[in-house]
């Protein structure tokens, strides 16, 4: 019955994460977890440490994105405010220095053979 979710899931490319005993096969698993999958405090207390880091990475993430959109708003409100005003830039007269021409050598062209052209 695992079997067919771990097929599933690798047909979908969703990562698998698996509580993986002794004697069970962990190919096919992108994440195993060492465990005892037959006892049921070994599962609980597994549960307990994934539910506490995803938790954790969810709270870590919205705080990011929240830094981020103060920091947004924060640069807009400073663009607005101040206006850069750009300062004129004087193009130096470039100078033209005398190309010399090299002497270029003539190949002497070989005439392909004519096609006859087809009569009606």
């Amino acid at each position: 019955r695992e079997k067919i979710a771990v097929k599933e899931a690798q047909k979908l490319n969703i990562p698998i994460f698996a509580m993986v005993d002794t004697n069970s096969d962990p190919r096919g698993i992108d994440y195993v977890i060492p465990a005892n999958d037959d006892a049921s405090k070994s599962i609980s207390k597994i549960l307990e440490h994934i539910g506490i880091a995803i938790q954790e990475g969810l709270e870590e993430r919205n705080s990011g994105k929240e830094q981020d959109e103060s920091n947004t708003h924060a640069i807009d409100a400073n663009a607005e405010e101040a206006p850069v005003e750009e300062a004129p830039v004087e193009e130096a007269p470039a100078e033209e220095a005398p190309a010399e021409e090299a002497p270029a050598e003539e190949a002497p062209a070989e005439e392909a053979p004519a096609e006859e052209e087809a009569a009606e």
